[in-house]
């Protein structure tokens, strides 16, 4: 496997002349996976907190989907547009994000329950099922979960320690009250699907 300080170098690289558009993308992703279940957070009635949270989930695969998209175009040195960040939403595939994004959810969410390893063991098999499905339109959810999980056989071990080499960075995001963010988590998203070219390397 590639040195995760190669992982970031060329993240960085890919990013260079282009922070503009990904601050902008990152930034529009975030708020919108964000602003619904922070008002949910400031409003009292049930009923509201319900509907706020149904769309939450309908908005949430599809975000998720367009910010490994826009980071695969990084990645891969293609033509970055901030529509990209949009594509989840597309008829073609919306369907699968909504579908990956409640199942992978679930899974997860029934292994934390058991236990908080597991449920990280789990997160970390999907991890990369929502790339699988931006290089594929045409794979489906279970499709692109099995993949995911045959991919991570042997790797989830190193997944987990490059995401721990990013805390030193979400300390910053903390100091600068998020302003930080705007920066860093381009900067890892892009490192992330240089991981995943390098993992489809190792397992092709």
């Amino acid at each position: 496997m590639v040195e995760r300080s190669v992982l970031k170098t060329n993240a960085k690289n890919q990013l260079r002349g282009k922070w503009g558009i990904a601050v902008v993308s990152f930034l529009i992703g975030i708020i919108i996976m964000g602003i619904f279940s922070g008002i949910s957070n400031l409003i009292d009635s049930d009923g509201l907190k319900i509907v706020l949270g149904l769309i939450t989930l309908l908005v949430t695969g599809a975000m998720c989907y367009g910010l490994c998209n826009i980071s695969l175009n990084f990645a891969n040195n293609n033509e970055v547009q901030i529509s990209d960040i949009f594509a989840g939403f597309n008829s073609r595939v919306y369907l699968k994000t909504l579908g990956l994004n409640i199942l992978i959810g679930i899974v997860v969410c029934i292994g934390t329950c058991i236990f908080i390893i597991p449920g990280i063991i789990l997160a970390l098999m999907y991890s990369q099922a929502f790339f699988i499905l931006c290089e594929d339109n045409n794979k489906g959810v279970i499709e692109c979960m099995k993949e995911s999980s045959a991919m991570m056989k042997g790797h989830k071990c190193e997944l987990f320690i490059l995401e721990l080499s990013f805390i030193l960075w979400g300390i910053l995001c903390v100091i600068t009250f998020g302003i930080a963010s705007l920066w860093v988590t381009p900067y890892m998203y892009v490192t992330y699907a240089n991981y995943y070219k390098a993992l489809m390397g190792v397992v092709q």
